[in-house]
């Protein structure tokens, strides 16, 4: 049973989304922290939820699936996305998503 016990520790693969100190402009003069702009809300949300999945996934499969499961509109979650790969957590190749 260590898929059951692998899903208690939800909060551990979250970790990998922690505010660096590159986000929060305290890290120095590194003009990279301006260009790729705050966390999303709902960010961590939608990133729990591509740590549940098998990766490829499908980019407008997760937008549909996210946007209903935390009613957010579709732009919300492309955003979150987008900050995602900006932030190199995830890759984009032909309208797939995969980890970085």
């Amino acid at each position: 049973m260590d898929d059951p016990d692998r899903k208690q520790d939800a909060e551990d693969p979250a970790e990998d989304y922690e505010v660096t100190e590159e986000e929060t402009g305290e890290g120095g003069d590194d003009d990279g922290a301006e260009s790729v702009g705050s966390e999303p809300p709902n960010f961590r949300k939608v990133m729990r939820l591509l740590n549940n999945r098998e990766f490829p996934v499908d980019r407008a499969e997760i937008t549909d699936i996210a946007s209903g499961a935390y009613d957010l509109d579709r732009g919300q979650v492309d955003d979150i996305i987008d900050h995602a790969v900006q932030r190199d957590v995830l890759a984009e190749d032909d309208g797939q998503l995969r980890k970085a």
